[in-house]
C-alpha cells in the first residue's frame, strides 16, 4: 500500500523495465503466477496513456465501472480496493499480492474534472472530494515556517489540513479492510510520500523540507520478520526511498543480489552520507548533522555557474537552517 511514488518497487516485483543491473524481486520468489500485482489510484513512473511497461496484472480503475484514464485517483478508488480485499480468496494455494494504492491527497487540486465541476484551481488539497475553502475556519491556523503570516496563507494551510484529514480517512479505510479481511497476520504495509508539501521552499526544491518524506512500515503479525517491528521502532539513521528494496529482501530472508546504494532500514549505520537526487540539476548530500546542496548550470552569457550551500540539518537541530 502506498502513496504516489512506489512504482519502482512495483517494477522489481513485476519483472519489467527495471534497472539494467537489478534482479527483479518477484523472479526470486517463484514462477510468474506466484505474486499478483495490483494498481489502484495514482502512478507517476510511466506515461499515463500506456503504462503497461510497469507490468501490473490488474488495474482497478480499468475494471467495471471503468474509467477512461487509469493511473489516477478517483472518488471510487478506495471503494474498489475495499472490494478487492473483501472478495479475494484466501488459502494456502492462493498466491500473495502486491497492492499499490496511490492516494492524491493532500496534493493540490490541479486536475480538471468537468464531470465533477472541478476546474483545477489549486485551492483544494484533494482531487476526489469537494469542499469549500472559504468555509474553513483558519483563524487559529499557523503558517508553515518561512511563510508570511497572512490571512490568505492561513486559509491555504487550513485547506492543506483538510486534505490531510481526507487522506487519513482513506488510509483508515484501507487498514480497516486489511484487518477485517484477515490480512493482518501476513501483510507488510508500507506508507510513504514522494515529495514535500506543495508550498514554497518545499516540493521540487532541495531545501530541508523538499526531500523529506513520510515513511511508516507495519510488519505482519504471524511471520518471523514481525520481530523487527515489536513494540514500535523509530529508525534514527537517515533513510531514502532506495532503502525499500533491500529492506524487503531482508524481511523475506533473501540476500541482496548485487551492490546497491540502498540499505536495509534495520541495519543502517548513523552518520553516513545519503544522496538525495532530483530530476533537475541540483543534487544534495545529507548527514545526520549537515546538508550540502550543489547546483550546476549556465548563465545568460553561457558561463558555467556552480552554486554550493552548506547548512546544518534541521532534522537534528529542530529548526530550519539559516542560509
Amino acid at each position: 500500500m502506498r502513496w504516489a511514488g512506489n512504482d519502482q518497487l512495483a517494477q522489481t516485483l513485476t519483472a519489467t523495465k527495471t534497472h539494467e543491473h537489478s534482479l527483479p524481486l518477484r523472479s526470486r520468489l517463484g514462477p510468474h503466477d506466484s505474486c499478483l500485482t495490483v494498481l489502484a489510484g495514482v502512478q507517476h513512473e510511466a506515461d499515463h496513456q500506456d503504462f503497461s511497461c510497469i507490468g501490473y496484472q490488474r488495474i482497478l480503475e480499468c475494471e467495471t465501472p471503468a474509467r477512461e484514464q487509469a493511473g489516477e485517483c478517483y472518488p471510487e478508488t478506495i471503494a474498489k480496493v475495499e472490494s478487492f480485499l473483501a472478495t479475494r480468496l484466501r488459502g494456502p494455494f492462493v498466491p500473495p499480492f502486491f497492492l499499490s494504492v496511490g492516494i492524491d491527497e493532500p496534493d493540490r487540486d490541479n486536475l480538471e474534472r468537468p464531470e465533477m465541476h472541478w476546474h483545477g484551481t489549486s485551492d483544494r488539497f484533494t482531487k476526489t472530494r469537494f469542499y469549500d475553502p472559504e468555509k474553513l475556519d483558519f483563524r487559529y491556523t499557523a503558517p508553515l515556517p518561512r511563510l508570511p503570516d497572512l490571512p490568505s496563507i492561513r486559509q491555504d494551510i487550513e485547506s492543506f489540513r483538510e486534505g490531510i484529514k481526507i487522506m487519513e480517512e482513506y488510509m483508515g479505510r484501507l487498514i480497516y479492510a486489511l484487518h477485517h479481511g484477515g490480512y493482518d497476520g501476513d501483510t507488510l504495509v508500507i506508507v510513504k510520500t514522494d515529495h514535500g508539501a506543495e508550498f514554497p521552499s518545499r516540493k521540487k526544491t532541495l531545501s530541508d523540507q523538499g526531500p523529506e518524506v513520510m515513511l511508516m512500515i507495519r510488519g505482519p503479525e504471524n511471520r518471523p520478520a514481525a520481530s523487527a517491528f515489536c513494540g514500535g521502532r523509530v529508525i534514527e539513521p537517515m533513510v531514502t526511498q532506495l532503502d525499500h528494496y533491500p529492506t524487503i529482501c531482508d524481511l523475506l530472508g533473501l540476500s541482496v543480489p548485487h551492490p546497491m546504494e540502498g540499505k536495509c532500514l534495520f541495519r543502517s549505520s548513523p552518520g553516513k552520507f545519503r544522496p538525495c537526487t532530483r530530476q533537475s540539476s541540483p543534487s544534495k548530500l545529507i548527514t545526520a548533522r549537515w546538508s550540502l546542496c550543489a547546483a550546476c548550470g549556465q548563465s545568460a552569457t553561457n558561463t558555467s555557474v556552480v552554486t554550493i550551500q552548506l547548512a546544518r540539518n534541521s532534522a537534528t537541530t529542530g529548526h530550519p537552517p539559516k542560509r
